[in-house]
């Protein structure tokens, strides 16, 4: 038998290095191409009925798949229920490989995967499920597991377990686990998925009554609402603008801090220049001073307003009163001001006294002497501030 194994596994590997050495490896530095492979209840991979070996084929095969497939990254769970698919000094064996939760299936799947997911010139993250203890409240667990070796850590809420994030032990826990696989396995990730914290618990008044214990709360609440305590509380959003980096310049206090805020105004103020890269960037903050972070993108254009007069020259008489008509067009704004100035000295009109019109139009006394060019200006200005003239050219008599 352990000559058959070395075979298997010379022409496995085999396969797999010359998957390796193609042409076609795809290189680590491109874009995240990853595919989860699920292990809970089998939903992926191991099955249960079949012998180890054969496991351990299909596991092969799977993630020779994933890479013929463009898939650059594999995450494998590995902790599902509280319990391991590699040997561990915290967690007992999961039952899906054996049927038998504790019991060693005689090979290490983690090590197979790392192995074999390198082999094909792919990284793979060691996926794990945080909180979930078991999907159910009558299964029969090794010593191992953590409802048995710790039962003062295990929620029994609805008949489903689930280790409580609130207490500091149950953390430290985690972060072992966390330790012991990178300190293990030579992972290039390790990928915290899934959570499983019931939701129910921020809409059931009953909770206790269903099983949460609050014990935590009481112990570390310090006063906090018990849904701000359970879920946390958005404290502050600060957001900044540039077309490089970015600083916060502006904040907003969150009073009183709440689980979600979808309903409050942030003023951005967007460059008086033409951008492809505008970019604001807000950062929210939590009560354990925790920070999650978006971008929003703009593409600012120069919105200049323009002005063209009905008329652009006549011969009128002294004295007269001429009707000047601005035909003006702002695209993403508004028009705001027209204003009008006259002289017979064209360089006078570069910065005169402006005269404010009623609207597009107004009338205008030509002067009570004639003259050949008798200059009026119209300017108009938008929302933005910006300015745009035209003019138009009278000869008196």
């Amino acid at each position: 038998m352990k000559s058959k194994l070395l075979t298997f596994f010379f022409c496995l590997c085999a396969c797999f290095g010359a998957a390796a050495q193609s042409e076609n490896l795809i290189p680590r530095d491109e874009e995240f191409r990853g595919a989860w492979l699920a292990t809970v209840a089998g939903l992926d991979w191991p099955n249960v009925d079949e012998p180890a070996i054969i496991q351990q084929f299909h596991l092969l095969e799977q993630i020779k798949g994933l890479r013929e497939l463009g898939c650059n990254t594999l995450i494998f769970q590995v902790v599902s229920n509280m319990d391991a698919l590699y040997p561990s000094e915290l967690l007992p064996w999961s039952a899906v490989l054996t049927g038998t939760e504790g019991k060693d299936p005689g090979f290490d799947p983690l090590e197979l995967a790392v192995l074999a997911a390198h082999e094909c010139g792919m990284q793979i993250h060691a996926w794990i499920n945080p909180l979930r203890v078991c999907r159910d409240d009558v299964t029969p667990h090794d010593s191992l597991h953590v409802s048995i070796s710790h039962p003062e850590w295990v929620q029994n809420y609805r008949h489903k377990l689930y280790l409580d994030p609130g207490n500091p032990e149950v953390v430290e826990f985690l972060r072992q686990i966390a330790v012991e696989i990178v300190g293990k396995y030579d992972v290039d990730g390790l990928h915290i998925d899934d959570y499983f914290y019931p939701d129910g618990l921020q809409k059931d008044p009953d909770s206790a009554k269903n099983g949460w214990r609050n014990d935590m709360y009481e112990k570390y609440g310090k006063g906090r609402p018990l849904d701000a305590w359970r879920f946390g509380t958005i404290n502050k959003i600060e957001w900044g603008c540039s077309n490089g980096n970015v600083s916060f310049d502006y904040h907003k206090d969150i009073d009183p801090p709440t689980a979600s805020v979808s309903d409050i105004s942030l003023n951005v103020t967007l460059p008086g220049t033409e951008s492809k890269n505008h970019h604001c960037v807000f950062k929210a903050t939590d009560d354990d001073g925790e920070v999650g972070y978006d971008t929003l993108y703009f593409t600012t254009l120069l919105d200049l307003p323009t002005v063209r007069l009905a008329t652009k020259s006549d011969v009128v008489t002294i004295k007269s009163k001429q009707f000047i008509k601005a035909i003006a067009n702002d695209v993403l704004g508004k028009i705001t001001k027209y204003e009008y100035a006259c002289s017979d000295n064209l360089p006078d009109l570069d910065n005169p006294d402006w005269t404010l019109m009623a609207k597009a139009q107004d009338s205008v006394t030509m002067p009570s002497t004639p003259t050949s060019a008798y200059y009026c200006v119209v300017q108009v200005t938008d929302d933005d501030n910006n300015t745009a003239r035209d003019m138009v050219t009278y000869t008196v008599i």
